[in-house]
């Protein structure tokens, strides 16, 4: 995608090397970095960038007791993307995923489906959307329930704010 100026100059292009010239101007931009889409509103959905350390794999064998994930400077609508992968398995057992926040009224919850853990590369991906007040953690927690051996899974979460 260029990017030129909106108004283009006509007047000609002179010989001086020290001055901005008017094909400069109407030339089409260069633009290099990273360009940051934080708070930019696309089709009317607030585009956001929320990455902490949970939102990395996170192998575990244990229950994670509930951490926060985020916290929102203002009340907004967010979007979070649950994924497990079992990465070692164990005897049957299974582990549940629980996402919480705060909507100005009350505690509230996402809580997954019981997920299964005797079988290496076994996935479930949930997502769900949510309105969460200002200043109110959104949290994450798992649950593993009748687990014996050493089973382990990888715990990804993903959260975008929709605006």
């Amino acid at each position: 995608m260029g990017i030129t100026h909106a108004k283009v100059s006509t007047i000609p292009t002179n010989s001086s090397p020290n001055l901005v010239q008017p094909a400069d101007w109407n030339a089409q931009h260069v633009i290099s970095g990273t360009l940051d889409l934080t708070g930019v509103t696309v089709l009317g959905l607030t585009l956001g960038s929320l990455s902490t350390a949970a939102a990395s794999p996170l192998p575990t064998g244990s229950p994670i007791v509930t951490t926060t994930l985020y916290t929102p400077a203002t009340a907004g609508i967010y979007l979070v993307y649950i994924d497990t992968l079992v990465t070692q398995a164990g005897s049957p057992g299974v582990v549940t995923t629980t996402v919480g926040w705060n909507n100005g009224s009350t505690a509230a919850s996402i809580t997954t489906t019981p997920f299964s853990l005797a079988v290496v590369g076994e996935q479930a991906a949930e997502s769900g959307n949510f309105y969460c007040a200002s200043g109110q953690a959104i949290t994450y927690s798992t649950t593993v329930t009748g687990a014996t051996g050493t089973p382990l899974y990888q715990l990804r979460l993903r959260l975008l704010a929709l605006g």
